[in-house]
């Protein structure tokens, strides 16, 4: 069942803030800094790129929701009010910026979820280096912690794809594919392409 772009705003706009606070939280609340930096890295970039990216989530799904409500004869150059032409550059623009600010929020917690994880990087749960370094009710459990970012990234990753399977409902959304998509049709922004490929699996 595909899913409705305004409510994929919605959601992930809440996902990501949810993620940011437990991230931000863990990262300044628990002593990850110095038993484990990586994954204390890896929660700072989480919590900084997930909160922007609700942020710019919000202000996209509020537009959308705007521009959704408008009539032909709304955009017509005498009727169109600096309102609409601003959430209509919001609109067009934006879904940009917060792929590109998901997918830096995805390599944080990927790389979390590595270090935690799959690599065991950080001390287990009750290991002695955690004693008396507590997170003020808890004891540190890195695999929990990463892996409940990791499993909420999961769900917006989720839906994301159900927003791809869906024809984008609005003209200003179409975003066209140069002539020429090779390496070097690119130039110097050759480097960005499979990071911009690697985005657009992961956002609409």
């Amino acid at each position: 069942m595909a899913c409705d772009i305004i409510k994929f705003y919605k959601w992930g706009m809440f996902l990501c803030l949810l993620i940011a606070t437990i991230a931000l939280y863990l990262a300044i609340k628990c002593p990850y800094a110095s038993i484990c930096p990586a994954g204390f890295a890896a929660m700072l970039i989480t919590g900084i790129f997930a909160a922007l990216t609700g942020i710019i989530m919000f202000f996209v799904k509020r537009s959308l929701s705007h521009v959704r409500k408008l009539y032909i004869d709304d955009l017509t150059s005498n009727k169109m009010s600096v309102k609409t032409a601003q959430f209509g550059s919001v609109a067009r623009k934006c879904p940009c910026l917060s792929r590109w600010l998901f997918f830096f929020t995805s390599m944080g917690i990927i790389m979390g979820f590595m270090v935690a994880v799959l690599l065991s990087t950080c001390p287990e749960a009750g290991d002695a280096l955690w004693q008396g370094l507590d997170c003020e009710m808890k004891t540190p459990d890195p695999k929990a912690e990463f892996g409940l970012l990791f499993g909420l990234w999961l769900v917006l990753a989720i839906l994301s794809t159900r927003v791809n399977a869906q024809k984008k409902p609005w003209p200003f959304l179409y975003e066209p594919e140069p002539e020429d998509t090779s390496f070097k049709g690119r130039g110097i922004f050759a480097f960005c392409a499979p990071c911009d490929m690697l985005s657009r699996l992961l956002h609409p």
